[in-house]
């Protein structure tokens, strides 16, 4: 017994006919597709289907699905919902749709704050309207990063040398400030002293001189009065006590850098007047000084002493002067021409 090629009924091995349906067992039968075959077809459009609904629109199921129980059995189509909007400033992904912030800002933690492309602490914003780098922490490059300039310092990010002085603004103490040497000159001595053991010797002679020539110095002396008054001092020379120093000046001058800088040179000019009475006071000395490197708040003295001769006084004066009934010369001292390095 055989099985009908078309109705699956049984027949005999040698009947070339199905007594059942007819079909001739001897034909050859144009295959198709098997019931099993073609579910599984569908089966595999239907889940393509499903996944195309599911992620083809950003992630987000949108439609119904089948859903399948615990026991993995279909069950009911349910609703899933899209995600929710953003309830804060912000927000990157996760629960809730994206929101993004405006140019310039960065979600962070569902807030947006500006960028700082750089890591200085100044945000780009502030250095976009500063004019420095945004990818630079030192635009300058004095070794100051742009914020210490700009929010505690003060100073130009832009500028090495913000006020324009011989430091950088890395090494200046006050940048914000020209660092200038500042010198001042002033007197601090002006003192005149006798040589008293000439003056003791000079005491005698002087009245008799100063009754003959009161008007002339001592080396303008001659004939009868010279050698009249020579006796009293003993013979001695008048010429010769002319040119011994009777009296002696010290002139004492500060220079002080009062600046907040040094100089790498100071000089000035110092004049000596000498002024007698009512008289117009006359140019006696003028001295010009040099000197080097003064740092601030340092200071320098400078020394200088004169000596008078017997002869620098008339026979009168001297002899006034020494008796106490008049003042001695006045001597002025002015200072002209001060120059030192400035910034």
């Amino acid at each position: 017994m055989k099985e009908c090629n078309h109705c699956g009924s049984k027949i005999e091995e040698h009947h070339k006919y199905c007594p059942l349906c007819g079909k001739n067992q001897e034909a050859k039968i144009k295959k198709g597709i098997s019931y099993k075959t073609l579910f599984l077809i569908l089966g595999a459009i239907g889940v393509l289907i499903v996944l195309f609904f599911m992620f083809g629109n950003g992630g987000e199921i949108t439609g119904n699905v089948i859903g399948i129980d615990a026991q993995g059995n279909s069950g009911a189509s349910q609703k899933v919902l899209e995600k929710e909007s953003c309830p804060y400033e912000c927000c990157s992904g996760g629960d809730y749709k994206e929101k993004s912030c405006s140019i310039d800002f960065e979600c962070t933690k569902n807030k947006c704050v500006a960028i700082d492309t750089d890591g200085d602490g100044l945000t780009d914003i502030e250095e976009k309207e500063i004019g420095t780098n945004l990818r630079l922490v030192d635009t300058d490059g004095d070794t100051l990063n742009d914020y210490r300039e700009v929010k505690i310092l003060g100073t130009d990010p832009l500028d090495t040398n913000t006020d324009k002085d011989r430091y950088d603004d890395n090494l200046d103490p006050s940048p914000l400030q020209t660092n200038s040497a500042n010198i001042k000159v002033s007197l601090i001595k002006n003192e005149g002293y006798w040589n008293e053991a000439l003056k003791a010797k000079l005491i005698p002679v002087l009245g008799c001189l100063a009754i003959y020539a009161g008007e002339a110095s001592l080396g303008e002396v001659t004939g009868v009065v010279a050698q009249l008054c020579a006796y009293v001092l003993g013979g001695v020379s008048l010429n010769a006590l002319a040119t011994e120093d009777i009296s002696y000046r010290d002139i004492e001058v500060q220079i002080q850098n009062v600046g907040d800088d040094y100089t790498s040179s100071v000089s000035y000019r110092m004049d000596v007047y000498v002024k007698y009475g009512d008289k117009p006071k006359e140019l006696f000395n003028s001295k010009e000084v040099n000197l080097g490197k003064l740092e601030p708040g340092k200071q320098l003295i400078d020394k200088s002493s004169y000596s008078f001769k017997v002869e620098d006084y008339t026979i009168g004066v001297l002899d006034n002067i020494l008796d106490g009934k008049t003042g001695d010369r006045e001597y002025l001292i002015e200072f002209n021409n001060i120059n030192f390095e400035k910034f």
